[in-house]
């Protein structure tokens, strides 16, 4: 599967709301796609984040560098002083890659 397929079986997957929980923290959260956004909505007193296609496309380039054992741990796409193109939704992204990729 290349970017963009993964991109549209995930957009198209998430056009109806679905309830997830993070990996690793467990942390539940509402997600669903719109106007080629992807929107997370945490249950746990944040805001809701509206990521991109570029924030996707970031990961998936980080992931085709990494073991596979190490494609599905959030810390790999979070920023960090050696992760210059991270994300601050890292935990929320690695979810859905393993959600979209392994399904």
């Amino acid at each position: 599967m290349n970017f963009e397929e993964f991109w549209e079986k995930m957009y198209n997957g998430l056009k109806e709301k679905q309830e997830h929980v993070t990996l690793g923290r467990y942390k539940r959260f509402t997600v669903y796609s719109e106007n080629d956004r992807i929107v997370v909505i945490p249950h746990e007193g944040t805001d809701e984040r509206s990521l991109g296609k570029e924030d996707f496309r970031k990961a998936w380039k980080t992931a085709a560098n990494l073991k596979p054992n190490e494609r599905f741990k959030a810390g790999n796409y979070s920023y960090s002083d050696n992760n210059q193109v991270g994300s601050f939704h890292s935990a929320y992204v690695a979810t859905l890659l393993k959600i979209f990729l392994t399904n």
